[in-house]
């Protein structure tokens, strides 16, 4: 069952998603998928506090997928960071 969990996780979790976190100390804050991996885990980044050079190890469950439009721009600190700002603009997530 819990091969399933990761596996439907996985189909809505994908690189360039925005995220929400769910738990931990940045709880309630958008971040980018940068990658997932098979074994549950997906790693973020906002630019600012989680780098693309240091993302976040983050397991899914601890992830929501927020409905905007995927993120397809350069993996770069600076544009992940103002993604994201605009993202948090954006009411009713």
């Amino acid at each position: 069952m819990k091969d399933n969990e990761n596996t439907v996780m996985t189909q809505k979790l994908e690189k360039g998603c925005y995220a929400l976190s769910l738990s931990g100390r940045d709880s309630g804050r958008i971040h980018v998928v940068l990658r997932c991996t098979e074994d549950g885990y997906a790693y973020i980044a906002d630019g600012r506090c989680r780098t693309v050079s240091k993302p976040k190890k983050k397991k899914f469950r601890h992830l929501r997928r927020i409905g905007l439009s995927s993120y397809e721009d350069a993996f770069t600190d600076s544009a992940i960071a103002a993604a994201v700002k605009a993202a948090a603009d954006v009411p009713d997530l």
